[in-house]
């Protein structure tokens, strides 16, 4: 159990190369750990889709977790929609009042315009309610440690994901057709230095009920 404990900490200390790598690192961890004496139930990763990052039955409960890599720096967004001359946000009560009536460049920039990102600062938790609204209570952020996003269900002790300097960047899409900008997206950015180190991870310093299994 050492070794193989041994070679997750390796392959998480690397600079990895997708979220989908580290989503994948942290997903066999918690299948290699015992919650208060029971195995911990891991289902199928996101790999880069809209659901949670991994999912997990920890002792009859079900538990969400999100994984931040070391060059991960977003904390979830969406595409913005056009709408009587404003640009607007589909289907996300948060978001919509993060954006409120900001109105990024104070214009729409025209089809194809490529144009610099804009930024509105926004409160420090708002990745946190973020992800506790998408159902996923904590966060597993590489070299940081674990964060809970507003309810420790597991009442591990570790720390709410506060971070000062969350914005809200808005920026004419990188996905290019006919080598022009076609979308504007805005997605909640933060910056890993901002991050106060947490007193628990998953490859040390495990979190109150967490164990090693016993070969």
């Amino acid at each position: 159990m050492q070794q193989i404990t041994k070679n997750l900490q390796s392959r998480g200390g690397n600079s990895l190369h997708s979220g989908t790598a580290w989503e994948d690192v942290c997903a066999k961890r918690l299948s290699s750990l015992l919650y208060n004496g029971s195995p911990i139930h891991v289902g199928k990763i996101a790999s880069g889709t809209h659901g949670q990052d991994i999912p997990s039955t920890i002792n009859g409960i079900v538990v969400g977790w999100e994984a931040k890599n070391k060059g991960g720096f977003e904390g979830g967004g969406t595409t913005l929609y056009e709408q009587n001359g404003k640009l607007e946000v589909p289907s996300n009560p948060l978001l919509k009042s993060l954006k409120g009536d900001f109105t990024p460049w104070n214009r729409i920039p025209s089809k194809g315009e490529k144009v610099e990102d804009d930024y509105l600062d926004v409160p420090s938790d708002s990745i946190a309610r973020f992800y506790n609204e998408k159902g996923s209570h904590y966060m597993i952020v590489e070299g940081k440690g674990i964060y809970h996003t507003g309810n420790d269900i597991l009442n591990l002790g570790v720390p709410l994901f506060n971070v000062e300097g969350i914005r809200l960047r808005f920026r004419v899409t990188k996905h290019m057709k006919n080598g022009l900008p076609t979308d504007i997206s805005m997605a909640l950015t933060f910056s890993k230095k901002n991050i106060p180190k947490s007193s628990f991870c998953l490859f040390n310093r495990l979190p109150p009920g967490f164990t090693e299994v016993v070969e």
